[in-house]
């Protein structure tokens, strides 16, 4: 407990009147308000009494979270080759996942997940519109944020394609959980791609089971699902030869595998539009691809042709969002959004006040002064906060798992990274040179997740991460298979465990 002078305390969303007058405080809040709040403004950074350190995993604990997996890798890597059963086992847990994210997805009442009322009526909004509205159109009113913006604002193509398919199919008796049903068909589609075969099987499988965050972002309707869904459905397509995208880039000639490079453009065009954080990803797998080419005997120069071509219809279908998106505001977008923001936010989010240095005190940080280390002291602990919701947090942003569940996952992601490493390091020259495609995609990753919340919103969510996801998928498709299938075995059902215990006992909860 700390004590805080009644003048230190303001008014914050959803408060029509606060005074502090003879009688003391009294705050006035309207009956209908959804979430009134009120600001204490402390000097400094309140200690934490108690246990500021988590307890980190005992020896015999972290022997075993290091241990087990290892040792079932090495057996794996020694025999180089794969028990075909536990391949086969492990390929059922996402099987496992699906009847808990279909709990989760049936039985939470709406916008208990970040945003999601804003989510399902941006969706909405396309039952009754078939094209995207101005950034300004009075028809976006249900969907509007405290900060005054709609997610439809964006132009995001999910909202479009969950408010068109919502039409043709009724999955449920209420909107929001037909959306819901439509965004963990995703997800299901990703894990039926795990029947074939192919290299990409057992990284698609770890991908899969890595986090239980991605489980949750795909058991609600929100907007991140879609582009995780189309960049880990680009990576397994490419690494694969034996489906129609995948000869498209394997195959020197163009007769016959046209149609899999116009469904490779429409997965990664379709992803750049839908979050900015996913150019990363894309550019990735034409980094990867890139690499496939270079390496390759014959074919090069027809091959690198065809990247040529991808590369330019991904621009193509980024340049005429735009376009649409500038066409539809009379080419004053920027202009009329921030006037349609600055009139709708709430006063601690309107565009003027955090131009000023003033409003919600997490908007802006560089201009307030504050550096980019700095969001790793005790006042932001950005890093820490996001690997916990990379790991595992649920509702918005407060119902975390114990501490010791982030430790043991912590060791767990870094006995598998490195053997991932290991693995490319061993794996000759080409080998390394993914290596550091894929260091430098997961650190730039990183940095741009730091660099939103240094400069605009203070966000620190480990979904912003999950474009490291399809990275670590391509690079893994690359790997001899004893060692791709090692892992996955090795590693799949340790974070299958933890995750599902936090699924269980934190989520559904």
């Amino acid at each position: 407990p700390v004590a805080v002078p009644l003048s230190r305390i303001e008014a914050g969303n959803d408060i029509a009147e606060a005074v502090l007058g003879p009688d003391g405080f009294v705050a006035a809040v309207d009956s209908r308000a959804p979430d009134p709040q009120l600001l204490a403004i402390l000097d400094a950074p309140l200690p934490i009494a108690g246990k500021t350190s988590p307890r980190p995993p005992r020896p015999l604990e972290a022997a075993a979270l290091f241990g087990l997996p290892l040792a079932i890798l090495i057996a794996v890597w020694r025999r180089q080759e794969a028990p075909a059963g536990l391949m086969a086992l492990t390929g059922i847990l996402p099987g496992i996942v699906l009847g808990m994210m279909l709990a989760l997805t049936v039985q939470s009442p709406l916008d208990s997940h970040p945003d999601e009322k804003l989510h399902v009526e941006a969706a909405r909004f396309f039952t009754t519109a078939w094209l995207p509205p101005a950034v300004d159109d009075a028809r976006i009113a249900p969907s509007l944020s405290k900060y005054g913006y709609s997610y439809l604002q964006d132009g995001a193509p999910v909202y479009w394609a969950l408010g068109l398919a919502s039409r043709v199919l009724s999955l449920a008796p209420t909107y929001h959980q037909s959306v819901r049903l439509l965004t963990l068909l995703m997800f299901a589609a990703l894990a039926a791609c795990l029947v074939r075969q192919g290299t990409a099987r057992a990284p698609l499988l770890l991908a899969l089971l890595c986090t239980p965050q991605l489980w949750y972002v795909f058991s609600y309707c929100n907007g991140d699902a879609f582009p995780a869904f189309l960049t880990l459905l680009a990576a397994v397509l490419l690494a694969d030869a034996d489906n129609p995208a995948g000869r498209f880039m394997a195959s020197p000639t163009w007769r016959g595998s046209l149609p899999g490079g116009l469904l490779l453009a429409l997965l990664l065009g379709l992803a750049v539009i839908s979050k900015s954080n996913y150019l990363l990803a894309v550019a990735f797998l034409f980094g990867a691809t890139f690499l496939d080419i270079l390496h390759s005997l014959t074919g090069r120069r027809q091959r690198l042709l065809k990247l040529a071509c991808l590369a330019a219809c991904v621009l193509a279908i980024y340049g005429l969002n735009t376009f649409h998106q500038n066409s539809l505001n009379d080419f004053a977008r920027n202009t009329r959004l921030t006037a349609h923001m600055e009139r709708h936010a709430s006063p601690e989010f309107k565009p003027s006040a955090a131009a000023k240095g003033e409003g919600l005190p997490t908007l802006r940080l560089r201009d307030k002064g504050v550096s980019l280390p700095d969001l790793c002291s005790d006042a932001y602990r950005w890093h820490i906060i996001s690997f916990q919701s990379f790991s595992g947090v649920y509702g918005y942003m407060q119902h975390f798992a114990p501490l010791q569940y982030y430790w043991f996952f912590a060791l767990v992601w870094l006995a598998f990274f490195a053997a991932l490493v290991w693995a490319l390091w061993r794996g000759g020259r080409d080998s390394r040179l993914r290596l550091g495609l894929l260091l430098g995609g997961v650190a730039l990753a990183v940095m741009q997740s730091a660099y939103f919340s240094w400069t605009s919103d203070f966000q620190a969510q480990g979904r912003y991460l999950f474009p490291i996801l399809p990275m670590l998928l391509a690079t893994m498709a690359r790997l001899p298979k004893y060692r791709r299938e090692g892992l996955a075995i090795a590693f799949g059902p340790v974070f299958f465990f933890l995750g599902t215990w936090s699924f269980l006992f934190i989520a559904l909860a």
